[in-house]
């Protein structure tokens, strides 16, 4: 399955706090009978906010962007229960996979500095997946320098 690359086209769509206009608009959503992470908690509230308009082709979208979702809350907590061994102890694992875009930008920030300590290339391609979700959309220097040093081609692209 094609994951999109864009993750909702920001990571501050992640900023949101979680409310029961989220409920309520879950149930709205055709077919959606998946798993509901945070992460399409925190989608769901801004599509309530937004009030989108439902149609066939959006709830197809918005099925697919779910399915997503829930493909990186996952690989978000796996990389976590990965790296714990690397990280210091008194690190958060949880802001690896928080909605907070500061949480975000902090696991990045620990995550470039304990790249270089990780030999398992499962682990390396996960925190490589997390820098190409995040960085380009967090508005962090530091975070998007280390996403250029891992794929120069973007900075080309960019």
């Amino acid at each position: 399955m094609k994951r999109k690359t864009v993750f909702l086209s920001s990571v501050t769509a992640l900023t949101l706090l979680l409310t029961s206009s989220t409920a309520a608009f879950a149930g709205k959503v055709a077919d959606v009978s998946q798993e509901t992470t945070p992460y399409v908690q925190a989608y769901l509230k801004d599509l309530a906010e937004k009030n989108q308009v439902q149609s066939d082709n959006k709830n197809t979208t918005i099925t697919e962007t779910i399915t997503s979702l829930n493909g990186y809350y996952h690989d978000d907590v796996a990389l976590s229960e990965a790296i714990k061994e690397v990280v210091p102890a008194d690190f958060d694992l949880r802001l690896i996979y928080s909605v907070e875009k500061n949480d975000k930008i902090t696991a990045m920030h620990l995550l470039e500095e304990v790249y270089e300590q990780i030999e398992d290339t499962n682990c390396l391609r996960g925190i490589k997946d997390y820098f190409r979700r995040y960085a380009p959309y967090s508005g962090d220097a530091r975070a998007i320098a280390f996403y250029q040093q891992l794929f120069p081609q973007a900075q080309q692209n960019g």
